[in-house]
């Protein structure tokens, strides 16, 4: 019981992590989008997405859970960042 309760908060988390990218990534689309700047490339950090997830999460993950995190907020955001307007 206690590993299937640990496995679903995960899922929760990951799918947290997911929506914070998405909604990160939409955020600066629209922005550059408003001051007519060139969409290139992606523009944010892993390291941004850490900040991200630790302004969500706080202190409560530990080191491997966060990187993982991070990197869905962050592939989140890349998707919206490329997604058509």
């Amino acid at each position: 019981m206690q590993t299937q309760v640990i496995s679903e908060g995960v899922e929760s988390f990951e799918q947290v992590a997911r929506e914070i990218g998405q909604r990160w990534g939409a955020r600066i689309k629209t922005q550059y989008a408003a001051q007519d700047k060139t969409m290139g490339s992606w523009p944010g950090t892993l390291e941004e997405a850490r900040r991200l997830v630790d302004t969500t999460f706080g202190a409560r993950l530990a080191d491997e859970q966060r990187e993982l995190l991070a990197l869905l907020v962050e592939r989140g955001a890349r998707r919206a960042w490329h997604a058509r307007l």
